[in-house]
């Protein structure tokens, strides 16, 4: 049976690319007109910045992490305002290690911190306009990404054993 569903678009961007982003905004609203909510899970590091010791982390490894994981919110912010002028919702996925320190999650840690800073000032920014944001830390999940972080398993076994 088929649902009275309006159809599904998918975008690609580039979130390094702030022409990509604006772009794809302008797209979007070509293609839906205005939205309710944008859903940011967006994260990248470099494998070799979250094995090892977190002070050995290159400057262009900690920059790119912010850039795509941390920076990347705020540009889809200020787009997506352009396409909410009835407020809305920005949500975002962090994750325990931007607020705790926890093993081999390391300029991911940092990047997720920044993060959660941004969205409190995007909040502050945006409610005047009716646009909510807020992060949702979830507990660790099996995904590709996960398994570029060191001693997941681990991670993931010892959350199992406290929170069933």
């Amino acid at each position: 049976e088929q649902l009275n569903q309006p159809e599904a678009h998918l975008y690609q961007i580039d979130v390094q690319s702030d022409e990509e982003v604006i772009n794809c905004f302008e797209q979007i609203g070509k293609d839906v007109g205005n939205i309710d909510g944008v859903y940011h899970s967006i994260a990248f590091a470099n494998m070799e910045d979250l094995r090892g010791r977190f002070s050995e982390t290159s400057r262009e490894g900690f920059l790119l992490a912010q850039d795509i994981s941390s920076y990347s919110l705020t540009i889809v912010a200020h787009e997506a305002k352009k396409l909410m002028p009835e407020g809305g919702s920005i949500v975002a996925t962090t994750y325990l290690g931007g607020e705790f320190a926890v093993q081999n999650y390391n300029v991911m840690g940092v990047a997720k911190a920044s993060l959660e800073a941004n969205v409190k000032y995007l909040a502050l920014d945006l409610g005047p306009d009716n646009i909510r944001v807020n992060a949702i830390s979830a507990g660790p999940i099996r995904t590709l990404s996960a398994k570029g972080v060191g001693g997941f398993n681990t991670i993931l076994k010892e959350i199992e054993e406290r929170a069933p």
